[in-house]
């Protein structure tokens, strides 16, 4: 079970590291809404443009990304023995 984990960690911190990235370097294009949803759209960049946590609430998947993808552990399993 171990090595499974191991193995499924790296793709899946990847994976969360590529979109998390996304949100900072927009590197992956992403067509406009039309419509009412186009609206509703435009009020929530507008929003989210207004203030300076939106650095926060992106650079945390970020963290979370690398950490994963190191091999760190939770901390739940450190420093327990197995029984």
């Amino acid at each position: 079970m171990k090595f499974a984990s191991s193995i499924a960690r790296l793709p899946l911190g990847l994976i969360f590291l590529v979109f998390a990235l996304n949100g900072f370097l927009h590197f992956i294009p992403i067509p406009p809404p039309t419509g009412l949803a186009g609206q509703f759209m435009g009020a929530l960049f507008a929003f989210w443009r207004s203030g300076h946590w939106r650095t926060a609430a992106l650079g945390e998947p970020l963290c979370t990304a690398s950490a994963r993808t190191s091999g760190t552990r939770d901390r739940e399993h450190q420093g327990r023995g197995h029984a």
